[in-house]
């Protein structure tokens, strides 16, 4: 209601008792003209409410076409590009968003009747103090931006932030958003990232721990795990995601009860976890057509006579020592148990 209006009706109400007839022309006149100025506001706000409709799907349109046009003519390996790319539109279309709803918003606000000058010139005040009480929200936004900028990760991504691992299923200047192995969906905002593993950059790695027993031939071992995995890159099944040959590095470490040795393989990004898990699968098989063992936990007692002149070795988990029979193998057992008891 505008305030010309308002003052036009209490005068049509001032001249009630002077001329009653006069009076109830003002007022149908004056309700009239409210009538025509809201209806006129109605159709002005619905009109706005309707471009910016039309204005968010231009948007969406724009900033997919850009990013296809990106993909088309980029030389950079087709997943990293798509990733950067829908990372981009993601962060364009949300600003872009923001934009035309306060735009449309301050326009309706002034429709209605409301000066939005004092409004707009005091939202350089309001805002250092809302920054002033929004810092951490601001430290989000920043943070963001650089991790866009440098391009640290993008959307399909798998990170590892804060002791948490998953896949980056949404980015914004404000927050990451992924999903863990067991599905659960985590939001952590950019600000709390101080240190990320992006375990998809570029290329992968499928690494390979083999653990064999001390009594086998750590050369054998070598070189079965070797013949095994050499032309790896040219097979059928796993050969179109690695793109180096695997390399065998030797023992690593030594055990309590078995000796490491290692393996690894350049793969493409997020490809290692099936490679890995097919070459573990071939690596057992082919040790155990050469008789070598993977070893396991064991536990060896020593049995000594009554007189205390003969000990004899037996092993209560895994294979028997020399010097013990298959016979003494449930002797050890019954030993073990009564010594414990």
């Amino acid at each position: 209601m505008q305030p010309s209006s308002t003052f036009e009706l209490l005068n049509a109400v001032d001249t009630i008792a002077e001329d009653p007839g006069e009076a109830i022309v003002e007022a149908a006149s004056w309700f009239a003209r409210f009538v025509s100025a809201a209806l006129g506001s109605i159709i002005i706000i619905a009109v706005i409410i309707l471009l910016t409709l039309v204005a968010l799907r231009i948007l969406r349109s724009m900033v997919n076409r850009a990013s296809q046009r990106v993909l088309d003519r980029h030389d950079r390996p087709a997943r990293e590009v798509k990733l950067k790319a829908d990372t981009l539109a993601s962060v364009l279309e949300n600003a872009g968003r923001m934009v035309i709803v306060l735009i449309s918003t301050m326009m309706v606000l002034s429709n209605v009747g409301l000066n939005i000058g004092p409004l707009l010139a005091s939202a350089g005040v309001a805002g250092l103090a809302i920054g002033f009480g929004a810092q951490s929200l601001i430290r989000d936004f920043i943070s963001g931006f650089f991790i866009l900028l440098e391009d640290q990760f993008g959307v399909g991504d798998v990170i590892a932030v804060n002791e948490t691992t998953g896949t980056v299923e949404y980015f914004s200047l404000r927050r990451t958003s992924m999903r863990m192995l067991d599905g659960t969906f985590v939001t952590i905002p950019n600000g709390e990232i101080l240190k990320v593993a992006n375990l998809t950059k570029d290329w992968a790695r499928a690494i390979m721990d083999i653990d064999v027993s001390y009594g086998d031939d750590i050369d054998q071992a070598i070189q079965v795990i070797g013949d095994e995995l050499e032309g790896i890159e040219n097979d059928e099944k796993i050969g179109h995601v690695i793109i180096a040959p695997a390399e065998v590095l030797g023992v690593t470490a030594l055990g309590a009860y078995q000796v490491t040795i290692r393996a690894w393989v350049k793969t493409k990004p997020m490809e290692q976890w099936g490679v890995q898990r097919e070459l573990l699968k071939r690596l057992k098989q082919a040790l155990d057509r050469n008789g070598i063992t993977i070893p396991f936990p064991h536990q060896v007692t020593l049995v000594r006579s009554e007189d205390g002149d003969h000990e004899t070795a037996k092993t209560l988990y895994g294979r028997t020592s020399a010097g013990a029979t298959p016979d003494d193998q449930s002797g050890s057992a019954a030993t073990a148990s009564s010594s414990e008891g």
